[in-house]
């Protein structure tokens, strides 16, 4: 095993010199080297890193999300999880850059292994946070397994499971074609059978019907993003607390409003006061960014609003929403 081993990271430090040297002697465009290990160990993964005059890695994947999240997790182990990659994995000094992962080719989707509805709070974290965030195709839209047949599968490590173990161990599920659209097979491929059977109900969840839709997954992730942009969110200083079965992420950058991202854990609706922890917050809050679970209830109780009391914000089951102080 070369995992962890001194050697390995003498290796990879030569292979970030190679990669910064060829920017610098060629295009002068920084170059991204990402490591990826499974260790449960802050002190190992930090290694990763390496330091400020030998960086090693822009940054190791941080797979803790995937590794200690699910259904389970409440609000304040959440905050935990988050805290301790920024407090224990990354190196201090200000120099190395934070990441959050959600979903990859090896771990089942967020609207499976959590769920559909996970599928907006769980973006509202990873793209509000300081750091980069490593997002896995489809689940921008949401996207959940695909279910197949052991003779429809490809991945060895599926096809040499035991009897009745095949979905379990199997790494197909998440590996299924992106639905562009509602056509036949997605409007991924032409040929008459993809390389893996698409997720069921793709003739509803898909790029183009979401595209059309002014309340979806996608459009929520979309305005995500671009608040990255408008709002220099590298730049912002970041606090991550929990308050009752509510998620807080404050982003804060001198003069300029406070950005404040709040999602609801729970599968019963919370009232949250913000006031609690931050008695200087404005009584109001405009909104920037509401989650799908959180449209559906306005649409439904014809409540629609633009801003909240700050000591008083009602949010529905496993919803969300981004804020901004005027």
């Amino acid at each position: 095993m070369t995992a962890e081993q001194p050697k390995t990271f003498d290796v990879l430090r030569q292979f970030r010199e190679l990669l910064d040297r060829y920017a610098y002697t060629h295009d002068n465009v920084t170059k991204i080297m990402m490591t990826e290990s499974y260790n449960s160990d802050y002190d190992d993964v930090k290694k990763y890193y390496g330091n400020s005059t030998a960086p090693i890695s822009t940054f190791p994947f941080n797979f803790f999300w995937i590794t200690q999240g699910n259904l389970a997790t409440n609000a304040s182990q959440w905050a935990t999880i988050i805290n301790n990659w920024y407090n224990l994995a990354m190196p201090t000094g200000g120099w190395a850059q934070a990441n959050f992962v959600l979903g990859n080719h090896d771990q089942h989707r967020i609207a499976s292994r959590l769920t559909p509805e996970h599928t907006d709070i769980m973006n509202v974290l990873q793209l509000m946070l300081k750091g980069t965030a490593v997002v896995y195709f489809g689940d921008e839209i949401g996207l959940q397994d695909s279910m197949l047949r052991r003779d429809q599968g490809v991945d060895p490590v599926g096809l040499n499971s035991t009897s009745g173990q095949f979905l379990a161990a199997s790494r197909d599920p998440e590996r299924a074609p992106m639905p562009w659209n509602n056509t036949e097979n997605g409007g991924f491929t032409n040929n008459s059978r993809p390389w893996l059977p698409l997720a069921t109900g793709y003739w509803d969840v898909n790029a183009d019907a979401q595209k059309l839709s002014n309340v979806s997954h996608l459009q929520v992730f979309k305005s995500l993003t671009q608040l990255r942009k408008s709002y220099a969110m590298d730049r912002r200083s970041v606090a991550v607390e929990a308050l009752g079965n509510s998620l807080v992420v404050y982003r804060e950058l001198n003069d300029n409003p406070t950005i404040i991202a709040l999602v609801n854990l729970a599968n019963l609706q919370q009232t949250v006061d913000l006031t609690q922890s931050r008695p200087t917050l404005p009584p109001t809050l405009q909104i920037l960014v509401k989650t799908v679970s959180y449209q559906v209830v306005e649409t439904n109780t014809n409540s629609t609003s633009s801003v909240v009391n700050s000591s008083n914000i009602v949010l529905p089951p496993l919803s969300g929403l981004v804020l901004k102080t005027f």
